[in-house]
């Protein structure tokens, strides 16, 4: 496993790609076990185009698993569900066989991948969240009302805002300064949609991570499954990340896992 993974090159993969969307990109870079892993990480991120870097290294920590360590351009990233939906794509295009098995050493997880027709599928640990009020002067900011707030218990930095309707969260505009002055945590806006083949809307604002919006969200969509279950049911969801890049996905809420579904590419 060690000189299979090691001796392999690496390639720019999008992640929840779709019609007219590009998705999330990231590179998947197969290091040795020596290598200096900040300073591999910082040349690729350096290249233009990727979100993320995804690093993988062989591990003798079970038989079958392959260690993932991810990184954005403000350091390492505990769980990024693009980037492990981008290793998973470009392990099976090399011919690796299903289902994967993933040790994310940063949040102490481990992350199974399988094929699901074209798409890819991960069972990530669900995301609970306690309602809680807006930060003052947020609503003015985005320029709407905010229907429901709520801050994730899962995911450390993370509020959610409801707002009335798909439109609403495809027409903000934030500045990051401004949005930094009132709030370090990143900011999950989501809305019902009534378009046919869409069930949610959301955008996924993470200035604080270096940059202003992220292009779509594997693990932010574990936290929408839940926040949507009590009135859509624990089904298949079928997401939107209204981006400027946009991303496709399907998300699942299991209970203690939640299921999320993508399509990658190379374009």
């Amino acid at each position: 496993m060690r000189s299979s993974i090691t001796s392999l090159p690496p390639q720019l993969i999008h992640a929840f790609t779709g019609p007219n969307c590009a998705g999330n990109p990231a590179w998947v870079v197969p290091v040795q076990p020596t290598a200096d892993i900040h300073a591999t990480a910082a040349q690729y991120l350096a290249r233009p185009g990727a979100t993320a870097c995804a690093l993988l290294l062989p591990t003798t920590h079970r038989n079958s698993s392959i260690t993932l360590r991810s990184f954005g351009p403000s350091g390492e990233i505990q769980l990024c569900g693009h980037a492990l939906l981008c290793a998973a794509h470009w392990l099976w295009s090399l011919g690796k066989q299903e289902p994967l098995h993933f040790d994310l050493p940063a949040c102490q997880q481990h992350i199974r991948a399988t094929r699901l027709r074209d798409e890819t599928c991960l069972a990530l640990p669900s995301n609970n969240y306690r309602l809680c009020n807006p930060p003052e002067g947020l609503a003015a900011l985005i320029g709407q009302r905010i229907l429901r707030c709520a801050r994730s218990t899962s995911l450390p930095g993370s509020l959610i805002v409801e707002l009335h309707s798909e439109s609403a969260v495809q027409d903000v505009q934030l500045n990051a300064a401004a949005l930094m002055q009132l709030t370090t945590d990143c900011v999950l806006i989501t809305a019902r949609s009534h378009r046919p083949g869409i069930d949610v809307v959301s955008r996924y604002f993470t200035p604080a991570y270096g940059a202003l919006e992220d292009p779509a969200t594997g693990s932010a969509h574990c936290l929408i499954a839940n926040w949507w279950r009590g009135r859509l049911g624990s089904r298949q969801l079928r997401c939107w990340q209204a981006s400027p890049q946009g991303g496709w996905l399907q998300a699942q809420h299991m209970g203690s896992s939640t299921r999320i579904w993508g399509k990658c590419s190379t374009l």
